[in-house]
C-alpha cells in the first residue's frame, strides 16, 4: 500500500513516512493511492471477529507486509488494545427497543481518541526504534492534550 497526496503532488509514499511526516510536502493529506476491496466472502468470515481481531485484519489492508510484517502487525495492535477496561474494546449497549449506543470510552482516557491513538503510539515507537531515531511530540490543543500526552507518555523513541 502506498500514499498520495489530496493535493496531487506527491506519491508512493509508505505508511511509515506518512506517519513520520504529518502533511504531504505540497500541504496536502496523506490517502490511500487506491482503495482496498474486501470481497463478500471475505467479510463474511470477519463476522463475529472481535474488534482487535478485526482490527488486525483492517489494519493489514492498508500497511504494507514490507513494512510491518503480519506478526509485529498483531503484537503492535495486542499491545495498543490491551489498555482498555473492557475485553470487547468497543461496547454496543442497548438503551431500549429503538435505540443502541457505541460505546468508545473503554480506553485509559476515557476518549474515543483512545483507539487510534493508542495505534498511532505502537506505531511511532516501532519505526522509531527500527531507525534508531528519537522524535518530539508537542501537542497543542488542550482536549487532545490529556489523550495524546497519556497515550505517548513512557515511549522509548518519543
Amino acid at each position: 500500500m502506498k500514499y498520495e497526496s489530496t493535493q496531487g503532488g506527491v506519491r508512493g509514499i509508505t505508511f511509515e513516512d506518512v506517519l513520520l511526516s504529518g502533511f504531504a510536502s505540497d500541504g496536502g493529506l496523506f490517502m490511500p493511492e487506491c482503495t482496498p476491496v474486501v470481497d463478500l466472502s471475505t467479510l463474511q468470515s470477519w463476522v463475529g471477529l472481535g474488534y482487535t481481531d478485526l482490527a488486525k485484519k483492517l489494519v493489514r489492508l492498508f500497511i504494507d507486509e514490507t513494512e510491518i510484517s503480519t506478526v509485529e502487525l498483531e503484537e503492535l495492535l495486542d499491545r495498543a488494545f490491551c489498555k482498555f477496561n473492557n475485553p470487547s474494546i468497543v461496547q454496543m449497549t442497548r438503551l431500549s427497543s429503538h435505540l443502541n449506543i457505541l460505546e468508545l470510552f473503554h480506553g485509559p482516557t476515557l476518549a474515543f481518541k483512545d483507539l487510534a491513538m493508542l495505534c498511532v503510539g505502537q506505531f511511532l515507537e516501532y519505526f522509531l526504534a527500527k531507525r534508531k531515531k528519537h522524535m518530539t511530540v508537542l501537542v497543542c490543543k488542550f482536549s487532545s492534550f490529556i489523550t495524546i500526552g497519556n497515550i505517548l507518555l513512557n515511549k522509548t523513541n518519543l
